[in-house]
């Protein structure tokens, strides 16, 4: 497809000639540029992410994935009786989809300014530079724009014929532009309130927001959303209708494909067709020139935000480091593991690779425990009605498995593993007070707090019969969880690793036995589920294996490290 479209973009050289662009010199721009992108790791591929292999053709990863993802939103134009609550329901996720995935995974490119280091000092006119990185973004849009269309446009196609092929290829054009503005207007907030250093920061956790957004909207919408209840909703009865740019599109289908003429659609209409314009010269006109000047900021170093006093930098940096250094005096038992324990705890938090790796996890087991739980016939209020006389709390307590076991193996890898050498030159009598300390950091700062809020969850779902069990769940969680460090997964030094490595051999399989064993206890757990006594003596037993267990793991010697 790349090909394809650079084929398209230089049947126009003779336009781009006419703006005073070196035609020989945007081909090869451009040439370089998409096959970068085809290299670069979508927000898709999280293990691309962490890897260090040469990638190839993960562009495609995102086409297939918007095709697939548009192909479920075509299911509101089907259903609804009212072309316009069907349009609106469509476009405000394709719209969302765009802009969040603009947001999340392009934005790498438009904000790298490494290759200025490369073009500025080349004899490379400005309007060459300027153009190129304009029909870059565009060749992007496309590949994008087209995946996720494409399913609705084969279906307006049979339906509607040639006319509904035209106005829907003027709603996907109008609503562009409004999305690009709309991408735009983010950019310079996020630069305007933090640093461009902290930029990638944010960028981060908008990835992981979008990856987790994605899951659960997998997950949940079939689940939680009864639409034969609605397939005769017509939206341009909500009074607010007037403030949602996807009821503008739906507005122009209205007026023209269905003849309605109401003073609401007539509204509606004009601002799809209107306010695109309006953007599109701010865009043009306000917007770029601000942009520009903040990566211009970005290439100097500099920024919009003023530096913090130095007081109060350190005032926060105590704050936020207190809870950390009160609990290592409180549950590490000598310097070596209080040492592991706190640096564990600050690179968890400032390793971009592994938050993108973990955090989507703690948005994914709720979503799991939804879609699950909530299975089943009738309504979906008489399904949350039957949940509190059900057994599905197992389901959550389990599934929280998942949020020790994805961090404790993700602190064994890291982008910048050479630079665990310094361990190896510590005099470190033995590695395990190390492993320790990361593994208790693990659990402090992931595990219990998390485990904790789906207790209260819990409680306030079954009440208190739930107490025992969630003793239970917790003692073998930590069981399970300690057992496969000790036995079954190679011991490493905490980040030592490359992520290349994460799925490979003995990783993978002590993965799986993990989930197994966890499944295991939860099966015999059901079956004690009613006698309370039972379920007390097996976390008691559970509870006093973690502890001899983890006594082994301490004391693991230099010779039993996996090199």
């Amino acid at each position: 497809m790349n090909k394809l479209l650079l084929r398209i973009v230089f049947l126009f050289n003779f336009l781009w000639e006419r703006l005073g662009v070196d035609t020989v010199q945007l081909k090869a721009i451009l040439t370089t540029k998409v096959k970068m992108d085809s290299r670069r790791a979508s927000v898709f591929n999280t293990q691309g992410r962490t890897s260090k292999k040469a990638l190839k053709n993960q562009d495609w990863v995102s086409i297939i994935v918007f095709f697939f993802i548009g192909l479920f939103f075509i299911g509101p134009l089907i259903i609804f009786q009212e072309s316009a609550t069907g349009f609106t329901l469509y476009f405000a996720g394709w719209m969302v989809m765009l802009a969040m995935t603009l947001i999340t995974d392009f934005t790498e490119v438009l904000i790298d300014v490494r290759d200025n280091y490369i073009l500025l000092p080349k004899p490379i006119n400005d309007r060459t530079l300027t153009i190129s990185r304009l029909l870059h973004i565009g060749i992007y849009l496309s590949k994008l724009v087209l995946a996720f269309v494409l399913p609705a446009a084969i279906f307006i196609g049979i339906k509607y014929g040639i006319l509904g092929l035209i106005i829907f290829g003027l709603q996907v054009l109008l609503g562009l532009v409004f999305v690009i503005f709309i991408v735009n207007l983010t950019y310079l907030l996020i630069l305007r309130i933090s640093t461009p250093q902290k930029f990638k920061e944010i960028l981060n956790y908008l990835q992981i927001g979008f990856t987790v957004t994605i899951f659960s909207a997998y997950y949940l919408l079939p689940r939680l959303v009864d639409l034969e209840d609605y397939e005769n909703a017509n939206i341009l009865l909500s009074p607010f209708v007037v403030f949602s740019p996807p009821s503008w599109l739906a507005g122009l289908w209205s007026l023209i494909m269905d003849g309605n003429q109401s003073l609401v659609v007539l509204l509606l209409a004009a601002l799809a067709v209107g306010t695109p314009f309006i953007c599109g010269w701010l865009i043009l006109n306000v917007l770029t020139k601000a942009f520009n000047q903040k990566m211009v900021a970005m290439t100097q170093g500099g920024g919009s935000t003023k530096p913090k006093p130095e007081k109060e930098g350190e005032a926060k940096a105590v704050k936020q480091s207190g809870l950390m250094e009160r609990l290592a005096n409180a549950i590490c038992n000598n310097e070596a593991e209080k040492a592991a324990f706190k640096w564990s705890w600050r690179l968890t938090a400032r390793n971009r690779d592994y938050k993108l790796r973990v955090y989507p996890g703690f948005g994914m087991v709720p979503a799991f425990f939804v879609y699950f739980a909530l299975n089943g016939e009738g309504s979906l209020s008489e399904r949350m009605a039957a949940l509190p006389e059900s057994g599905s709390y197992l389901l959550l307590i389990y599934f929280c498995f998942l949020l020790l076991s994805t961090p404790l193996l993700s602190s064994q890898y890291s982008n910048k593993q050479i630079a665990s050498w310094i361990f190896h030159a510590a005099p470190l009598k033995e590695p395990g007070w190390i492993l320790s300390g990361t593994a208790k950091a693990i659990l402090a700062k992931f595990f219990v707090p998390t485990y904790l809020i789906m207790f209260l969850v819990g409680l306030g779902i079954w009440g208190t019969k739930v107490i025992d069990d969630y003793m239970l769940g917790f003692a073998n969680i930590l069981f399970v969880g300690t057992m496969i460090l000790h036995f079954f997964q190679p011991k490493k030094i905490p980040f030592s690793d490359s992520w290349d490595n994460i799925n490979k051999g003995a990783n993978f399989s002590a993965g799986i036995l993990s989930l197994m064993l966890a499944g295991g206890l939860g099966a015999l757990h059901y079956l004690i589920i009613d006698n309370t006594v039972l379920v007390l003596g097996a976390a008691l037993v559970a509870i006093v294996g973690w502890f001899f267990v983890f006594q082994a793991y301490q004391k693991t010697a230099w010779e039993k490290l996996a090199m």
